[in-house]
């Protein structure tokens, strides 16, 4: 059971975070540099992130 928490479970969380941390860092970049964040122009390159992960 740990093994299999150790080898599978710990990567897929880092995965997860990881991508989450990407999402979070292009939405504050949109904001910087547009002033607003449009989530229907980024809805599909986020939902492509999501499932490729």
């Amino acid at each position: 059971m740990y093994d299999w928490a150790a080898n599978n479970g710990s990567p897929a969380i880092v995965i997860m975070l990881a991508n989450f941390a990407l999402v979070l860092r292009v939405i504050r970049h949109k904001r910087r540099q547009q002033g607003g964040y449009s989530w229907k122009k980024q809805r599909r390159m986020t939902l492509q992130l999501v499932f490729i992960s």
